[in-house]
Parts: structure tokens; C-alpha cells; sequence
């Protein structure tokens, strides 16, 4: 319950960071000339963005006009994308610490990447979203479409995981099946010990078989149990 306390605390502040820069929500958004079509020595220059300029200026927004003053946004437009995206972002950054959370206190679960991996893309996606919140003010586009490229990245590399992993999982026994072998390891070890214990065997074994037997009904019955647990 702390750290959901936490996190929501760290919602609001970033939604209070983002909004330090925001118009009033009584004056209407004014268009601004820089949402005019670029000229031809302008396109020539995006055109030309190389490697090294483009993550030198990765967190420049001089050359993009920012998101909330290029076109006709009214106030509530403009503040529902903007709270939507934070508000996902909150959740997207909560999921995957729950998920974390989860994989601390079971690590014996089958699979443990795959968290990982879900986790990843699941905050990479909200991160994305708070980002798009913060180009109506600062329009880092270099920077989102760098987000974009790493959440699809994980994206594939979890779908390509799933693909693989799928035909291991579906050979993975039900927790009926688990329960039905179970129950047969506890029968075969009672029967083992009522056995023992009167003396009486349906079949002439000896002293070694029989404690051989126990130990087998024994072996299988912890065996199912530890399954059937995890």
C-alpha cells in the first residue's frame, strides 16, 4: 500500500512539473504561425538530419512547434490528452512494479523472463504516453519517436519470447491434473504405510522391497506436492 502511495505521489508531481508551463484555463489557445508548412530548405534540412545531430539534439525542441500552440485547441481538448496521458502513465508504471513485486515474493514460478520482459514494455509504453503529454509543451520529437523505437523493440522481442515459449507452457499440467496425481501419490503412500506397519503385503516382498516402496510413494507424493504448491 506504501508504494502505491508512492506512486501516485510521483503521478501527481510530474503532472504538477508538466503543467508549470501550461496556458490558463481561461484563455483560449492561440494558433501559432510556426504550424505553417515547411518551406523546401527546411525539408532539405530534416532530410539531412544525420546520426550524430539527431542525438545531439535529442532534447532540442527549437525546431518543432510545441504540441499545445499548433492548431485550434480548445482548453478541454487540449487537457484531456494531456490527463489521459499522465493518467496512463500512472497506471503503466504501476502494473509492472506489481509485477516485480510478485516476482520477488514467488520466485519459483515457471518462466521468470517473461515478467521481466512484460514489465519492460508495459513501462516503456506508459513512458511514452508521459512523454506525449509533455510535448504539448516541449516538443521533444526526436526524443518520443526514440521511445517509440525502444517500446517497439521490447514489444517484439516479448511477442517473439511468447512464440517461443507457448509450446512449453501449454505442456505445463493443470492445476486438476496436478491435484488427480496428488491425490495418487497420497493413496500409494498410505497404502505403502498401512502395509508396513500391519505387516501384510498383497504381494511376497521382502523387507528391502518394502522400504523401497515406501521411499518411492514417498519421493512421488513430496514431488507432486511441491508441483501442485507451485
Amino acid at each position: 500500500m506504501n508504494s502505491l502511495v508512492r506512486i501516485f505521489a510521483w503521478t501527481l508531481f510530474l503532472a504538477i512539473c508538466l503543467a508549470q508551463g501550461a496556458p490558463s484555463w481561461s484563455a483560449e489557445p492561440e494558433p501559432a504561425s510556426c504550424c505553417a508548412k515547411p518551406s523546401s530548405d527546411a525539408n532539405r534540412e530534416f532530410q539531412a538530419d544525420t546520426f550524430s545531430r539527431f542525438f545531439t539534439k535529442l532534447f532540442d525542441g527549437s525546431d518543432y512547434p510545441a504540441r499545445w500552440y499548433c492548431g485550434n485547441w480548445t482548453l478541454e481538448t487540449g487537457w484531456l490528452h494531456v490527463i489521459s496521458d499522465i493518467a496512463i502513465f500512472g497506471a503503466y508504471f504501476t502494473i509492472p512494479v506489481v509485477l516485480l513485486c510478485f516476482l520477488r515474493q514467488r520466485p519459483d514460478i515457471p518462466f521468470p523472463k517473461i515478467i521481466w520482459l512484460f514489465a519492460a514494455f508495459i513501462f516503456a509504453c506508459g513512458f511514452g504516453h508521459l512523454v506525449e503529454a509533455g510535448i504539448s509543451w516541449w516538443p521533444v520529437y526526436r526524443f518520443s519517436g526514440l521511445i517509440k523505437a525502444l517500446t517497439a523493440a521490447i514489444s517484439w522481442a516479448t511477442v517473439l519470447v511468447l512464440i517461443r515459449l507457448t509450446p512449453e507452457v501449454l505442456k505445463l499440467p493443470s492445476m486438476a491434473i496436478l491435484g488427480q496425481q496428488l491425490q495418487i501419490a497420497n493413496h500409494r503412500l498410505d497404502g505403502a504405510l498401512e502395509a508396513g506397519c500391519s505387516g501384510y503385503l498383497t504381494k511376497p516382498l521382502g523387507r528391502e522391497e518394502l522400504l523401497r516402496t515406501v521411499a518411492v510413494a514417498l519421493h512421488e507424493y513430496r514431488e507432486q506436492q511441491a508441483e501442485y504448491k507451485s
